[in-house]
């Protein structure tokens, strides 16, 4: 029988966030330790596991290339006798956020079982995030025979972060001797941040005029504040401000002159912080270029960037399509071009940008 958490379990347990990346450590977000006689009877098997209120499981199953076989206290298959992962041959894991909530995982922690030498002896983690085409530990060589081997599987780069929607892990296993040749998952647990009581319902930025202008919804509030960041990468960010919960709004007066970025960082009284989704907005400043002759022939002269500091200069045709990338100059040869519109396009490294149209004559 599944078991959910109690609210005040869930409130210690869980590592579903409603729209944030947590920066504190982690919780248990679903496991279940397979105990019983012959689990592999059910596929899926969802005996005795425990996960958050906030996630719905799937429990562990198996491919339909392999074949469940009769243990205890081990959810056990036979058929792994292919040279390489088989895309038929595997244990499968899912989760699926209910709606509003995200999965911000840490890792993925089993034990495993190979038995003898005529087990499968390789195997490899793979998620539903890339197709599982991307193995994220092994292929490995299983050197150590017996009953349970711990793997622990990192799960913290950017890719498992603010998963909205189902996510399905599969543990593939090979080059077993025999088609009785067996593998099985002993036990299992799936780790992920803590939760926020401050919760967002919606996290929006636009311009207005010269400002970029946030707004925000609450879900939820706590005792803490709301942190307003700005980054010109998207990799760096620095504190606007920071308010209460009670203020809903802000306008970044000054954003930088290209790409900004922006994110709000939930801060509890205890100092945990919890980030919503980075949005940008584009404040690129214009400048003005002209060209002659134009129409041209042979060569096109490019004026209002002698003092100006250019990153590139670029040409594209009239479906605009590069037909031409040039480093600072005010000289354009298109005596190579067919005749047609044309237009160029200046970029300078402050992030203004000027383009003008010109035609190439016969």
């Amino acid at each position: 029988m599944m078991k959910r958490y109690s609210l005040l379990k869930t409130l210690l347990l869980t590592g579903l966030v409603a729209g944030f990346t947590a920066s504190v450590s982690a919780q248990v977000l679903w496991s279940n330790p397979i105990t019983g006689t012959n689990p592999n009877i059910d596929n899926p098997y969802t005996a005795g596991q425990t996960y958050n209120v906030n996630v719905f499981v799937s429990g562990i199953g198996r491919g339909t290339g392999i074949t469940g076989t009769n243990s205890n206290n081990r959810y056990n298959a036979t058929g792994w006798t292919g040279l390489s992962p088989d895309t038929a041959d595997y244990f499968y894991f899912t989760l699926t956020p209910i709606p509003g909530y995200m999965l911000n995982f840490t890792d993925f922690s089993f034990t495993y079982q190979s038995s003898s030498a005529a087990s499968a002896d390789s195997f490899a983690v793979r998620s539903s995030i890339d197709g599982f085409t991307t193995d994220i530990t092994g292929p490995s060589g299983i050197t150590t025979f017996g009953n349970g081997v711990a793997v622990m599987v990192p799960l913290s780069g950017a890719s498992f972060q603010n998963i909205s929607t189902a996510v399905t892990f599969k543990v593939f296993a090979w080059n077993a001797t025999s088609a009785a040749g067996t593998f099985s998952i002993n036990d299992f647990s799936f780790s992920g941040a803590a939760p926020l009581s401050i919760s967002f319902e919606s996290f929006n930025v636009i311009k207005r005029n010269s400002a970029a202008y946030l707004s925000w919804k609450l879900g939820g509030k706590d005792e803490g504040a709301i942190m307003i960041q700005h980054s010109n990468d998207g990799r760096t960010f620095t504190d606007l401000e920071t308010v209460g919960t009670e203020v809903s709004s802000y306008s970044h007066e000054n954003p930088s002159n290209g790409t900004n970025y922006y994110r709000l960082a939930a801060v509890k009284s205890n100092g945990d912080r919890y980030y919503t989704k980075t949005l940008l907005l584009n404040f690129s400043k214009g400048f003005t270029i002209s060209v002659f002759p134009n129409p041209v022939k042979d060569q096109l002269h490019l004026t209002g960037i002698e003092d100006a500091d250019v990153k590139t200069i670029t040409v594209y045709d009239a479906i605009g399509s590069l037909v031409k990338e040039l480093s600072a100059t005010n000289l354009i040869p298109v005596h190579h071009l067919s005749a047609g519109v044309y237009y160029i396009r200046v970029v300078l490294n402050d992030g203004s940008v000027g383009q003008q149209i010109f035609v190439v004559g016969n």
